[in-house]
């Protein structure tokens, strides 16, 4: 008897370590196989089915605040434990905040990002972390401009997500706010049903005066020109306001454009901020 629990107590603490714990029943099938084995399971997530969503998503929809409870059920139903655990290690890491963005679905989309990515290498996260829009926005790089660099996002990224205090200098600060600029995100249509928006935000690389979506980009110097827009896929900008410093919308599907030497800091991800050009 006393090794039949030492057994259950030694899998129960591997399943808290790398999971949210285990049911006896659960415990009496995981003590039954080679420690090794349930490690190497643990390790390959991917040899388990996702954990089915489709009910709760009947309750919680994504548009609204439901990818909390959504990211709970899967916590806690999931069979790959360990990729739900490292979804949430990072998140502690490199945590942002809907109260800034206001929309969930971005949140969403980081979570599930590192869901994605979180058991690959840091040299992968990293890159589609500053791709990431709710990252981009949560640390201002969408205000980092050639002539007017915001090193938040730089600094955050070596003090706190890779090289830490003591191991770069503020030389190198200034060179990865620059290396930077032109990493933006295009705002996503506000409303759809929500005040949080139902619609995603994306990554995209400003490149002159046109926005354009680039997928795999390496960190390129920008312009200085910043302009995100509710949507790209008219080819043709819109007329600018009446007045120096007023934006203007054309008909939905809509771009939004600011007068050429303004800029607004938007209060949320759905506010778009403004093309600017310094010369």
């Amino acid at each position: 008897m006393d090794s039949i629990a030492n057994d259950h107590d030694l899998y129960a603490h591997l399943m808290r370590r790398a999971g949210f714990g285990a049911r006896l029943e659960e415990l009496d099938v995981l003590a039954s196989r080679p420690y090794e084995d349930v490690v190497d399971d643990l390790l390959h997530p991917e040899r388990f089915p996702d954990v089915e969503v489709d009910v709760i998503e009947r309750f919680y929809s994504t548009g609204n605040a439901g990818y909390g409870p959504l990211w709970w059920y899967r916590m806690l139903n999931s069979p790959r434990q360990l990729e739900e655990k490292m979804t949430l290690f990072w998140h502690h890491i490199f945590a942002t905040g809907q109260f800034k963005s206001a929309h969930n679905p971005s949140s969403q989309a980081q979570i599930d990002m590192f869901r994605r990515l979180g058991m690959t290498n840091m040299r992968t996260l990293l890159t589609e972390l500053s791709k990431d829009p709710a990252m981009i926005f949560w640390l201002d790089n969408n205000e980092n401009l050639k002539d007017e660099p915001n090193e938040n996002y730089g600094r955050e990224l070596l003090e706190l997500f890779s090289m830490g205090v003591g191991n770069y200098t503020e030389e190198d600060v200034k060179a990865a706010a620059y290396a930077f600029t032109g990493w933006t995100l295009q705002t996503p249509i506000p409303g759809a049903g929500s005040r949080y928006g139902g619609y995603h935000s994306r990554f995209v690389f400003t490149v002159g005066s046109t926005t354009t979506p680039r997928r795999n980009s390496s960190a390129r110097r920008g312009d200085g020109t910043v302009r995100t827009s509710w949507t790209s896929s008219s080819s043709n900008p819109p007329p600018r306001g009446s007045y120096p410093g007023t934006c203007t919308t054309t008909s939905w599907p809509t771009n939004l454009q600011c007068r050429a030497g303004t800029k607004l800091r938007p209060k949320t991800l759905m506010q778009s901020t403004c093309s600017r050009r310094r010369t």
